[in-house]
């Protein structure tokens, strides 16, 4: 197999910036440990909710309400997360494109509504500073 090929399966594999569990996958042994785990880690943490790996590798696994402050945190994943992808249990989606040129804000505030409590994803500090930011960029 070429370098050039190869390059090409990594760029389209790192493409992807979101996962979410597949409602309607089918039962799929698995075999790895790892792979266990992760998926569990993610049946807890996100059921069938989309997510990103960035939220993976959060002190909390992506969410303080499952998983308390500290107690969630995957590493070394990335290999379980393609092995997921491939046996059809989780879906990978590329990241939403714009016109290129042209000034993009996005800023996420995902709602999680449980039966007792409601959980916002990102804090307050990170919005503000992430809104003064792009506010700089456009002045």
């Amino acid at each position: 197999m070429s370098s050039i090929v190869i390059m090409d399966m990594l760029q389209l594999h790192n493409h992807h910036s979101h996962y979410m569990k597949d409602f309607e996958a089918i039962r799929v042994p698995l075999r790895m440990v790892k792979v266990k785990v992760l998926l569990a880690h993610i049946n807890k943490t996100f059921d069938t909710l989309p997510f990103c790996r960035r939220w993976l590798d959060r002190p909390d696994g992506g969410s303080t309400y499952v998983n308390g402050p500290t107690g969630g945190q995957q590493t070394k994943y990335y290999g379980s997360l393609k092995h997921l992808c491939d046996a059809g249990i989780v879906q990978a989606y590329p990241p939403l494109c714009d016109v290129s040129g042209s000034y993009v804000a996005q800023y996420e505030h995902t709602l999680i509504l449980r039966p007792t409590c409601k959980e916002v994803t990102e804090t307050e500090q990170s919005t503000h500073i992430m809104l003064n930011t792009a506010l700089q960029h456009l002045v």
